[in-house]
């Protein structure tokens, strides 16, 4: 974890094997209420995820990740969830924290229980729930191509843009992201991971040809220095969606193969 991802997370202190990392601006009955939750003491409110490995879950204004390592396999890669997930969102607060248009929930915490030699047993975020903000529809896709071009800009690769982690909040009229797990700042802008995170946002959001070809357009023209021709950019997005797209390539990305940089030829 670097340190100046923690900066703002003072409250620090410990609750049933757990270590917490907490701001201020959480009161102690939500203090006391997330110690709760991650221990499983106490039940949310509402699940928005329930697996093996993840649960999200809400309490009041609380969005909680809690990710649990069982395995062998968990334990070895345990570092690139919550504590990950931490670094990557002062990332995105960077590149998007001022910008008009865009609001991210606010960081409201982190949490870890750790075994020898940096593993983790579990560990976790804490964010704000936004009321109100909502999945995007395939009819508001067109609202996306800014987040596009911004992340392009700013030399953002985010291997798992999923659609479903785009949230629209109608009364500010501002796009949320969510969810920035695994993403990196590049040495500089990439036409090919942008290609490729297109390709995993047309995929993931099941849209078809006409809309998904207008929104490679669009992002393609608010980008002028990105030197690609459209129809072939296209294509190549097309033949990205028909692969099985890795989201793992968190600190050293791999993106187009010799045959799609063909394509762009």
């Amino acid at each position: 974890m670097q340190a100046d991802s923690l900066e703002n997370l003072t409250e620090r202190f410990e609750s049933h094997g757990f270590r917490f990392f907490l701001s201020p601006e959480l009161n102690q009955a939500e203090r006391e209420m997330l110690a709760s939750l991650v221990s499983r003491q106490t039940a949310p409110e509402r699940y928005f995820k329930k697996t093996r490995r993840r649960i999200v879950m809400q309490a009041g204004r609380l969005i909680v990740k809690l990710y649990e390592f069982h395995g062998l396999s968990d334990l070895l890669h345990s570092k690139r969830y919550g504590s990950r997930e931490v670094e990557c969102y002062h990332d995105y607060l960077q590149a998007f924290g001022s910008h008009p248009g865009f609001r991210l929930p606010s960081l409201f915490g982190y949490f870890e229980k750790t075994l020898p030699f940096g593993f983790f047993r579990a560990n976790g975020i804490v964010d704000e729930f936004i009321p109100g903000a909502r999945l995007l529809t395939i009819e508001e896709l067109p609202l996306t191509p800014p987040m596009f071009a911004h992340l392009y800009r700013k030399g953002i690769y985010h291997p798992d843009m999923q659609f479903q982690n785009t949230l629209w909040h109608e009364e500010s009229q501002t796009i949320v992201p969510i969810d920035y797990m695994g993403c990196n700042f590049l040495p500089a802008p990439n036409h090919e991971a942008l290609l490729i995170m297109m390709a995993r946002f047309l995929k993931t959001g099941a849209v078809e040809e006409s809309p998904g070809r207008q929104f490679v357009e669009s992002v393609l023209t608010l980008l002028p220095e990105v030197a690609l021709d459209h129809q072939k950019a296209w294509h190549c997005v097309q033949a990205l969606c028909q692969t099985a797209l890795e989201t793992h390539q968190y600190h050293h990305p791999i993106f187009l193969t010799p045959k799609m940089r063909r394509m762009l030829e």
